[in-house]
């Protein structure tokens, strides 16, 4: 539980200081530039996933 206090308040001081030091601009490319690799990520996923899928035989 004190984790999760710890990491809300910290995300949130975050993007205050963003909001407050560069604006909404500075703060969405802050959430595209963490984003786009854990996208990149979970499409590979999918490929892994669907290739496996595919490979296994039928009954």
């Amino acid at each position: 539980m004190p984790q999760r206090v710890f990491w809300c308040t910290f995300e949130g001081l975050v993007a205050i200081a963003l909001l407050i030091g560069g604006g909404l601009t500075s703060l969405q490319a802050m959430v595209i530039s963490t984003g786009l690799p854990f996208t990149v990520i979970l499409l590979l996923i999918c490929y892994c996933i669907l290739r496996g899928l595919m490979s296994e035989k039928r009954a």
